[in-house]
Order: structure tokens, then C-alpha cells, then sequence
């Protein structure tokens, strides 16, 4: 039985610890769809300060607290407009600097201006990384 009690506390301790350990972090992920209505559309999270180092395929990555360097790439969206076929052969790379708040998902997205001129597009200043939304 004291055992039992034994392996109860410390589970107790385990969970209240881990709920604190979770939340020194947050997450940043890509906004799930495209939302056209909005001109966002979905990005690829290069690399957090500068490093790829524990990034992996999946879409939440996880952030400590503060400020942090984010290199966003976006490649080309048929969806976008008639004139922006010019972008089909590029990646486009920005960076920005976010800061982050314990416990929350950051969903971030390229905001498209899809009547960008040709010299927009060429030189990459019609999309932006912006945070969609915060929860």
C-alpha cells in the first residue's frame, strides 16, 4: 500500500511539473489552409534563430519564451491571381523577428498582394510574414 501511495505522489509531482515546464514554451505552426478571402496563405518555417536544428516535418514547432529570429520561405500559389505566374519558379525567403508568450500557438502566413507589379515580384515585396492568429 505504501508503494501504491508512493507511486501516486510522485505522479502527482511528474504532472505538476511538466504542466510548468509546458508552459516556459509556445509554438509557432503555418496557418492550416490557405485562406484566399484574406490573401494568407501558408509558409514553411525555415529556420528559428538562424538554426534548422530540431525542426522536423510537422507543422507545431515548439519556441522558448522571448524574442526569436523566424526565416519564413513561400513558394508559388496557383490560387493567387493570373499575373503571378511569374513566381512559379521561386522560393521566396523573409525573415522577422516575433516575440512569444508562454502557452500559446502562434499560426503565421504570407500576406499575398496579388496585383503585385513585375518588379514586386522579382523582388520579393509582395508577401509578408504575418501572424494570423494567437491561441
Amino acid at each position: 500500500m505504501r508503494k501504491l501511495i508512493s507511486i501516486a505522489a510522485f505522479s502527482v509531482i511528474l504532472l505538476a511539473f511538466s504542466s510548468v515546464f509546458a508552459a516556459e514554451h509556445a509554438y509557432i505552426t503555418s496557418v492550416r489552409d490557405d485562406l484566399p478571402n484574406e490573401n494568407v496563405y501558408r509558409v514553411n518555417i525555415e529556420k528559428i534563430d538562424g538554426s534548422e536544428k530540431g525542426l522536423s516535418m510537422s507543422s507545431n514547432h515548439r519556441v522558448s519564451t522571448g524574442k526569436h529570429n523566424i526565416e519564413f520561405s513561400l513558394v508559388f500559389n496557383p490560387a493567387w491571381a493570373p499575373g503571378m505566374e511569374k513566381t512559379s519558379d521561386n522560393i521566396y525567403y523573409k525573415s522577422t523577428e516575433m516575440e512569444f508568450e508562454a502557452g500559446k500557438t502562434y499560426h503565421v502566413g504570407a500576406k499575398v498582394n496579388t496585383n503585385a507589379s513585375e518588379d514586386a515580384i522579382k523582388d520579393g515585396s509582395f508577401w509578408e510574414p504575418v501572424v494570423h492568429s494567437v491561441d
